[in-house]
């Protein structure tokens, strides 16, 4: 789905150094998958409201809207899994 980069011009972003290190962002949704690889290490749970905490099951269809939204946010880079946030 790399039109998606060509559309918003992300890896011209990308040569001029911008790659969101250091930002925090909270994803207020219905869950996520707290063990996807793309979050490894990532996630501040101490950091997350009460009501939106991610949810601890693996069941997809549980977790899918909040999953795909905080990978379409925050994605780890060069990890060989999917995409980068």
């Amino acid at each position: 789905q790399s039109w998606v980069y060509q559309m918003i011009h992300l890896e011209e972003v990308w040569r001029l150094g911008y790659n969101g290190k250091g930002v925090r962002v909270r994803i207020n949704d219905n869950g996520m998958m707290v063990s996807h690889p793309e979050f490894e290490g990532r996630i501040d749970l101490n950091a997350s409201c009460a009501l939106y905490l991610p949810m601890a099951s693996e069941r997809v269809a549980d977790v899918s809207h909040g999953t795909n939204v905080a990978g379409i946010v925050g994605a780890a880079a060069d990890n060989d899994v999917c995409s980068v946030g």
